[in-house]
């Protein structure tokens, strides 16, 4: 569309699309100061493998020994599997409801560390607050870790048999993120472009019923004008005679008004109505 036509429809209709790109306007600076905000925060873990004891520790403690390393992580080929199994419980309902239970997030995402790396877990935790997220982020840090060894414990092995969780990067800080609110923002601005075409629409509506209101009024005046000579024709053709007052004779090109030279006395109306019957 012109840029021309555009600017002259809305100041054609301005009375209607001001307000509605006021209301908008105020309605995108209160999304975006006051609306509900989006933070996220970031913890990593490294999966490290148990230490086994060597032969000559074996020699050296024969206690070691005796010890239950029934770890069945420790005898797969895939030695990333403990790393998929944690990601999984993490994802899990449970905990997200349990999350919910105290108050936090279930916002929150565990993926494999950069590019896919089979030994490293990132948790990204996500709230309306930056407490929120952090909270949130850290619970999930303590559930992996409780997570970790129980499906390792389930035959019982001892701890120095297990995979262990090594922090890479704590959780410090929640940055906010403006995408969020950009979107919110968005979503404003396509409901006040709605509400601006219906503004539009609902002038040019009115606009079409005042034009067709007075065509109706102007075919009724023209329509009076052309049957108002007959009427009149009519109505004066009939002298007025009145005694005492004033003669008035009427003809079709209008009234004309003689003042009588005497005053008509009632011999005379009767003199006169006598000659008009003859």
């Amino acid at each position: 569309m012109d840029p021309l036509t555009v600017m002259r429809t809305i100041w054609r209709y301005k009375t209607f699309i001001l307000p509605a790109m006021l209301v908008t306007l105020i309605a995108v600076v209160y999304v975006f100061q006051f609306g509900p905000r989006y933070f996220e925060s970031n913890m990593s873990y490294a999966m490290v493998n148990p230490k086994l004891p060597t032969d000559k520790e074996l020699d050296e403690q024969p206690q070691l020994s005796t010890l239950n390393k029934d770890n069945p992580f420790l005898r797969s080929s895939d030695p990333s599997l403990i790393t998929e199994v944690v990601i999984a419980r993490l994802d899990s309902s449970a905990v997200a409801e349990s999350l919910k239970s105290k108050g936090l997030s279930a916002d929150y995402t565990v993926n494999k560390g950069i590019n896919g790396n089979g030994f490293v877990v990132t948790i990204t935790g996500h709230g309306e607050s930056e407490e929120q997220a952090l909270a949130t982020t850290r619970a999930l840090g303590t559930t992996l870790e409780e997570e970790l060894k129980t499906v390792q414990k389930i035959n019982g092995a001892d701890d120095r048999f297990l995979f262990t969780a090594l922090i890479i990067n704590a959780p410090d800080q929640a940055t906010e993120q403006f995408s969020s609110r950009l979107r919110s923002v968005i979503m404003v601005l396509l409901g006040g472009a709605v509400l601006t075409f219906g503004a539009v629409s609902l002038a040019r509506s009115l606009e079409a019923r005042r034009d067709r209101m007075n065509d109706l009024k102007g075919a009724s005046a023209d329509g009076n004008a052309a049957t108002m000579p007959d009427k009149q024709v009519s109505s004066l053709l009939i002298p007025a005679f009145s005694p005492d007052k004033e003669f008035v004779h009427t003809q079709a090109s209008g009234p004309v008004t003689r003042r009588s030279s005497r005053t008509l006395s009632a011999t005379d109306g009767e003199s006169l109505s006598h000659s008009s019957n003859r």
